[in-house]
């Protein structure tokens, strides 16, 4: 059976001080360092194929943190299409 896993990123430093982020790229806070390797932790021994995030630094370090604490050793990827080069 397949299972699609969603996680919202961390904490912004927007988010913190209650601002509407939108596409403005932020990162993480170091509150929301911790929940994504919570995050990543909740889902270690859950099977992952494929992870898909937005290119936004704050969703990134979210997946990358969260797949630290994954059991697969998977390898984050990343392909920009035609923002690449």
């Amino acid at each position: 059976m397949t299972h699609l896993i969603l996680m919202r990123h961390g904490q912004s430093m927007w988010n913190a001080k209650n601002l509407f982020t939108g596409w403005v790229d932020i990162p993480l806070t170091n509150v929301g360092i911790e929940e994504a390797i919570a995050g990543g932790k909740e889902i270690s021994g859950l099977a992952i194929d494929e992870v898909h995030t937005s290119t936004l630094v704050r969703a990134q370090m979210t997946a990358m943190l969260a797949l630290a604490q994954h059991s697969s050793g998977f390898t984050p990827v990343f392909q920009y299409g035609e923002g690449e080069g």
